[in-house]
């Protein structure tokens, strides 16, 4: 099942064919039935619920700090992307997450991050 090979730690790595700064915060959290994470200023948690190679996210919550205006564009670019239903592309460890003319590209984090959002 699809849900298992999600589990874990993935970096943001592209918003609709545009790469993500390296050196932003940047960390997914797929854990159970739940997402969670840092994209940008804030954490971000929500539920996730698969059906064969669609995901659906949602409903999502967030903190709500201010920070430098490129983290939050990049946080309101994500967010406007995560929440509703998405086609699951997984391979390897490169997963993209896709809906009409708009996708999200993740890698699997290299090592386990710390407490969500923080990195290890």
């Amino acid at each position: 099942m699809i849900e298992h090979l999600l589990e874990g730690d993935w970096l943001l790595i592209e918003i609709d064919g545009e790469p993500i700064d390296p050196e932003a915060p940047r960390e997914v959290r797929f854990e159970g039935d739940r997402v969670a994470g840092r994209v940008g200023v804030n954490r971000f948690t929500g539920s996730v619920t698969i059906n064969g190679d669609v995901i659906q996210v949602g409903p999502v919550a967030s903190t709500r700090m201010a920070g430098p205006p490129e983290l939050m564009a990049l946080e309101d670019r994500f967010n406007s992307h995560l929440g509703g239903e998405h086609e699951i592309a997984l391979i390897g460890d490169v997963l993209t997450l896709a809906r009409e003319e708009h996708s999200m590209v993740l890698a699997r984090a290299p090592s386990p991050l710390g407490p969500v959002g923080e990195p290890g």
